[in-house]
């Protein structure tokens, strides 16, 4: 089977294509795949592209009516994943792992999922140029549209660490995810109008503007906002829970917890519970009367 080639791929049909190296480097670059379902209009498909050498994606377009799953895998330790022509996947969930990325071209699809392919490599969100590190800049964020959700890491992931002002603009719904710490540094910070983390402790204490936020912590969680904020479910999660102190500060503004299945602030294990409003900022209930305590435990 040749690089050009068209696989059909059927239920239970699994097509390997091997693409020979591109001259001239170690980018893998040559030749065109073109791949269809043949379950009619509708049907769901998956599409995995994996790769033990740098990668480079061209344009990648698929069925605007079908909702497909699209995974992309460079496997190389530290390799690099580039995305150099818009990928055009507007009903589907994307999935891009590599220890490195340089997302160079526009992406939209319904979500993006962006996971370093070494579950120890920790995530720069900014301007880092380390190589030990997967780093995603503010402007690389910015080529990503979504339908849902733009999810970074993942709960068995690295550290995630906010180095930049980050505000995607392609997206209402941003997702930290990791089995370590969610921090701030330097001028990092978050603007965005849906918010879920899911780590092993967050601290982000920069000045935030955000409109909705969930958590789920194995750890202490901090969190300061400098707009009104709500409490309420984002991507599954539901309100804010952590194994450790819960410290939320909203500056000049309201903050609302949501009423949830359950309480819409718990801390576990006797830890301690911190909301704090200024300059005439109220705790209220989702419905927009002062808070009381049957929301938090």
């Amino acid at each position: 089977m040749t690089s050009a080639d068209r696989v059909n791929a059927g239920a239970g049909i699994t097509a390997d294509v091997l693409m020979g190296a591109a001259t001239g480097g170690s980018t893998n670059n040559q030749g065109s795949l073109s791949i269809a379902t043949d379950g009619g209009a509708g049907a769901a498909g998956e599409i995995q592209i994996t790769s033990a050498e740098a990668l480079q994606m061209g344009t990648l377009d698929t069925d605007d009516g079908t909702a497909q799953t699209v995974n992309v895998t460079v496997t190389g330790a530290d390799t690099a994943l580039t995305v150099g022509g818009a990928a055009t996947l507007d009903s589907d969930v994307v999935t891009l792992r590599a220890d490195a990325m340089a997302i160079n071209a526009v992406i939209t699809a319904a979500e993006v999922d962006l996971i370093a392919n070494d579950t120890s490599q920790a995530i720069d969100l900014g301007n880092s140029t380390s190589t030990t590190t997967l780093n995603l800049s503010s402007t690389e964020l910015n080529n990503i549209t979504t339908a849902t959700a733009l999810r970074i890491g993942e709960t068995a992931g690295g550290a995630i660490t906010i180095t930049q002002a980050l505000a995607p603009s392609g997206t209402s719904t941003l997702s930290l995810l990791s089995s370590g710490a969610v921090a701030d540094t330097g001028a990092g910070s978050l603007t965005e109008t849906s918010v879920m983390i899911d780590a092993g402790s967050v601290d982000l204490d920069a000045s935030n503007s955000v409109s909705t936020l969930a958590a789920d912590s194995s750890g202490a969680f901090t969190f300061a906002n400098s707009t009104a904020l709500t409490i309420d479910s984002v991507d599954g999660v539901d309100g804010v829970t952590a194994a450790g102190n819960i410290d939320i500060s909203v500056a000049g503004a309201s903050l609302t917890l949501n009423d949830l299945t359950g309480a819409a602030i718990e801390a576990t294990g006797g830890a301690s519970v911190v909301l704090t409003t200024t300059t005439s900022g109220d705790v209220l209930e989702g419905g927009g009367t002062t808070n009381t305590t049957t929301d938090i435990s």
